[in-house]
């Protein structure tokens, strides 16, 4: 029975259970959905999934995840490639009151007002297509810019949190493919 379900796409949906399990069916491959339960998390109370990593924010206020880590997505203090199927506590996060999750970055709202934020803060994004300062011949659809969606003033990978740099306190946050908002 399930008290609450975070979709990605038609072939893989999660959910929370009203015991607080995270379970997952995926149609890849075969005809009929196939369940999973992920190991080690129980007490969760909202999850966020990506189609190849997922977190749940747990009753105590901490937050696990579990998928793929190539890029420290899943904020236990590596980047290891591989399937992680079993959830994997965040590293220092205590007191979040909601996750969100992107292509390869996770984030965590504190209780304080602070989004904390980790997994990739690259890849590739169009930059603004304003053409004040293009040069002659430059093509401004051609434009990019590492994206620097961990928001804390770099564009470096994090394997652990890191406090996205605001002045004022959060209330909400979303994560998408390559952005934070």
């Amino acid at each position: 029975d399930i008290s609450e379900r975070e979709a990605n796409n038609d072939d893989q949906i999660c959910g929370v259970t009203r015991a607080g399990e995270v379970e997952c069916w995926s149609r890849v491959m075969t005809a009929e959905p196939v369940r999973t339960v992920v190991e080690g998390l129980h007490g969760a109370v909202k999850i966020a999934y990506s189609g190849s990593h997922g977190c749940a924010l747990l009753r105590e206020g901490t937050v696990v995840c579990w998928g793929q880590n190539a890029l420290g997505q899943l904020g236990n203090g590596t980047a290891v490639p591989g399937q992680w199927p079993a959830g994997r506590p965040v590293a220092g996060i205590r007191r979040a009151t909601a996750v969100t999750v992107g292509l390869d970055h996770s984030c965590a709202l504190i209780d304080d007002g602070s989004l904390w934020c980790w997994g990739s803060n690259g890849g590739i994004c169009p930059r603004s297509l304003d053409c004040s300062d293009r040069t002659e011949g430059e093509d401004p659809t051609d434009r990019r810019a590492l994206c620097g969606q961990l928001g804390n003033g770099s564009t470096a990978d994090s394997v652990v949190p890191v406090r996205v740099l605001l002045d004022e306190l959060v209330l909400s946050a979303d994560a998408g493919d390559l952005f934070t908002c």
